[in-house]
């Protein structure tokens, strides 16, 4: 079973039931959308299915089999997606050996000699065997002291505090769910009430209370010398939509309700305002063959360039994010964003010096799978050329645009040899993300055509620019939909 929410719910709803699957909890909004298509059913769910913080994508979590089937279902159906799946997620809990303190935190060993960060309000020592559990899934996880169990309703933490979901609003249902955790839970635990227990009977949940803090008796009853994993928790994956995505989603959407052009791309911008205008457009239609589509690109457009100096995420989905300003000019969905250098150092991809008062042109359009580099000096004389290959270039919110960063880059310098750099990091991408495997084949072909195209047409940067959006118009139009 499976809960849906957040934005992309109505296309996502689609896509999974004509796959097969079932849901519980649903909204009155997608019940009325669906009119009895769905199978639903009265029981809590196994995975949930909801936005991500930056809505540019999903957050799948539940437990470990259902959530990574979902995931994989989810990206193998919409082209240009990209997961992550963290199958150690949320709740997982570990003994690990405390090897060092950092900052706020303790450096643990965790089983298979891998390193986490531990956080306590205890001191510890190096050597120290403590139980603990994650708290934010990532190749090296946050945990916190304590084991944690969970069910279908609640979650017991050892050390933790009582708590109820803020999805359940009922004041008489949170104080007898309160009663049932001062009732049954040692003092030492904490047990957080999931949204699922406002509708499930207190004997069910208190026999569940029970049930766990049995079971974390057992666990911790265990005799162990060694970093191990006490019990499995949830996972999770984060799966972003680029804007070649959200058009196929909006495609899907369309099949059951009024869905204009840009639908999902204006409502993952994290200004509530532009989601308002949507609405209100939708609501006032009664078909979408009368909107310009090429106007509503350009509006799209002018939101993400709408300041004097525009943001930039540089996004890495394992991790290293970053961004970056610059002063926009756009042309159609063309755009030029210009930096000054401020200091002096080393340019990492050119790996040669930086100097203040340096010009950086970057070359672009909405859309496009590359951000072309020209570096100059404060004399306009080249020093040398950097083509980023990324995910289609979107708009993140007003002000401000993004783009997946896929590792693999093109280094151009007078008088040498265009090369390839990186492509070991973009091949480890590959092999830790979840995506389609025709994704991974069109972006090979499309970094030895860059190199060509780099080759063929000189240090320009905003000629390789335009060559590159019409080659890889040519590449990428082999994607499925």
């Amino acid at each position: 079973m499976i809960r849906v929410r957040g934005i992309y719910a109505t296309a996502l709803t689609k896509l999974l039931s004509d796959m097969g699957y079932s849901f519980s909890d649903i909204t009155e909004v997608t019940r009325t959308r669906f009119e009895g298509e769905l199978r639903v059913v009265e029981k809590p769910p196994k995975v949930t299915v909801k936005d991500r913080n930056d809505l540019k994508g999903i957050v799948i979590i539940g437990a470990s089999k259902e959530a990574g089937q979902v995931t994989y279902a989810i990206v193998m159906s919409i082209p240009d997606s990209i997961g992550i799946l963290r199958e150690e997620g949320p709740y997982t809990s570990y003994l690990v050996r405390v090897l060092e303190p950092r900052g706020e935190y303790y450096v643990v060993e965790l089983p298979g000699k891998r390193r986490g960060l531990l956080s306590t309000h205890r001191k510890l020592e190096p050597g120290d065997l403590v139980r603990a559990h994650v708290v934010r899934a990532a190749s090296q996880p946050i945990l916190r002291e304590g084991l944690a169990l969970f069910g279908d309703y609640v979650r017991v933490v050892e050390g933790g505090r009582h708590g109820v979901s803020r999805h359940i609003r009922d004041e008489n249902k949170k104080i007898e769910l309160l009663q049932l955790a001062f009732r049954y839970a040692p003092s030492s635990w904490g047990v957080r009430f999931r949204s699922a227990a406002a509708r499930a009977s207190l004997v069910d949940i208190a026999a569940e209370i029970q049930g766990l803090i049995e079971k974390a008796r057992h666990i911790m009853e265990k005799q162990v010398s060694e970093p191990m994993l006490l019990s499995p928790g949830e996972s999770v994956a984060e799966v972003y939509f680029t804007p070649v995505s959200g058009r196929f989603l909006d495609n899907i959407r369309g099949r059951h309700i009024i869905t204009m052009p840009f639908h999902h791309l204006f409502k993952s911008l994290v200004s509530t305002e532009f989601s308002g205008r949507v609405d209100f457009t939708e609501k006032i239609l009664k078909q979408t063959t009368c909107l310009d589509t090429e106007k509503i690109e350009e509006s799209y457009l002018r939101v993400g360039t709408s300041k004097p100096a525009v943001t930039i995420h540089h996004i890495k989905p394992l991790g290293g994010s970053f961004v970056w300003i610059a002063s926009p000019k756009t042309y159609g969905t063309r755009i030029i964003l210009s930096r000054r250098v401020s200091s002096d150092g080393i340019y990492d991809g050119l790996n040669i010096p930086r100097a203040r008062g340096d010009k950086i042109d970057s070359f672009t359009y909405l859309g496009a799978r590359h951000v072309v580099h020209e570096y100059r000096t404060s004399e306009n004389s080249l020093k040398g050329i950097y083509v980023n290959i990324n995910t289609p270039l979107g708009v993140y919110d007003s002000g401000e645009l993004w783009y997946i960063d896929l590792e693999a880059d093109i280094v151009a310098l007078p008088g040498k040899q265009p090369t390839i750099v990186d492509l070991e990091e973009f091949q480890k991408m590959w092999e830790e993300v979840i995506a389609q495997p025709a994704l991974e084949k069109l972006y090979r072909e499309y970094i030895d055509t860059a190199l060509r195209v780099v080759n063929n047409v000189g240090l320009d940067g905003e000629r390789i620019s335009s060559a590159l959006y019409m080659e890889e118009r040519r590449i990428f139009s082999r994607l499925t939909f």
